[in-house]
């Protein structure tokens, strides 16, 4: 019989919520009671191990949950398996302050590292690669995902205050990212600040996000 401690909704508390979300166990039998159809024997092998792929899992969630609604460990599970999707996201994001900065020479680098502002075609070459980067790292993934698992992450997204601050982190490098390669800048210090503002603050979130999994 459960208690009412396994019943708690996600992220209550920071640091313990953060440990519930990534580290929900699979429940590959509960899984395979529920789901007992191609689906699961398609996402069961990335659901074992150190390797499992969170957008497997969350289809193999979802799919559980199609056939037990009620199941609260599955819900749980499901809010798990999204919640390190959303974290992958992040990683997107923090590859468009890097491009920006190389396209619009942020930093002296090169045979003329005091040219400013970089060549206007490198910095438009710069927004396609940024856009290629969402377009194929998460647009695609978000457009494949189960009507499910898009349910749970915008409940994840209404309900704990970590999962919105991840998005806004990602939105955040994005933005600055844009402004830093379409402003013709002729001093360095703003996009400089730009993009040590993009990056210090979201690595810092990363580490207190591991570290407080890892206790």
């Amino acid at each position: 019989m459960e208690g009412r401690g396994d019943e708690r909704p996600l992220g209550r508390g920071t640091a313990g919520g953060l440990r519930d979300l990534a580290h929900r166990p699979p429940e590959r039998l509960a899984l395979h009671q529920r789901a007992g159809c191609a689906d699961w024997d398609a996402a069961a092998p990335p659901l074992t191990g150190a390797g499992a792929k969170p957008p497997a899992a969350a289809d193999a969630y979802a799919t559980a949950l199609a056939v037990d609604p009620q199941d609260h460990g599955l819900r749980k599970g499901l809010g798990g398996a999204v919640f390190r999707m959303l974290r992958g996201t992040r990683w997107l994001a923090l590859l468009c302050p890097v491009i920006a900065a190389l396209a619009g020479r942020t930093f002296p680098t090169g045979d003329d590292p005091t040219a400013l502002p970089g060549p206007l075609g490198i910095r438009l070459y710069a927004l396609a690669l940024m856009a290629a980067v969402w377009g194929f790292g998460a647009w695609c993934r978000c457009r494949a995902m189960r009507s499910g698992v898009r349910m749970s992450l915008w409940s994840l997204l209404r309900r704990v205050g970590w999962a919105r601050l991840i998005v806004g982190q990602a939105a955040w490098c994005t933005l600055t990212a844009v402004v830093i390669v379409t402003v013709p800048w002729s001093e360095r210090i703003v996009p400089q600040a730009l993009f040590w503002a993009a990056l210090v603050p979201t690595l810092l979130a990363v580490w207190f996000e591991r570290a407080a999994i890892r206790t």
